[in-house]
């Protein structure tokens, strides 16, 4: 499997918890089909360098702000100025009070609640076990 596709899953499957927790209209703010698309786009190496990045924070029980477990941040190096999705989601950077993401945020009571890491580690083996590692 692709490091795109990772990827892919990777949002995939944060969306559809959003949507279990707070609908569908939140889960498709969250990551829609420009989102998959940028992903779907990137070079390989890029997409392994950060998915590799995100799997091992997770692997090391890291426990830290919603933006490291994020794609999109990783993508930019966290230079919320030159960042797509930011943009695509009514924000110049995330956290913006209008932005797709920061209403996401509160619909949530945080991202944290919604994604403990016990999420991430089993999406993460999850991902493995199709890749037939």
């Amino acid at each position: 499997m692709k490091n795109t596709e990772k990827l892919i899953m990777f949002m995939e499957a944060r969306k559809e918890k959003i949507i279990k927790i707070v609908g569908v209209k939140a889960g498709e703010m969250f990551f829609t089909n420009a989102d998959k698309q940028e992903l779907s786009e990137l070079q390989e190496g890029t997409a392994k360098n950060i998915y590799t990045r995100i799997e091992k924070l997770i692997n090391n029980n890291v426990i830290g702000e919603p933006w490291m477990f994020f794609p999109f941040c990783r993508l930019e190096d966290l230079k919320c100025r030159d960042c797509k999705y930011a943009k695509r989601h009514g924000g110049f950077f995330c956290a913006c009070e209008d932005s797709d993401y920061r209403r996401l945020y509160e619909m949530l009571d945080g991202y944290d609640k919604a994604f403990p890491t016990k999420f991430y580690r089993k999406l993460i083996e999850k991902i493995e076990k199709k890749e037939g590692i």
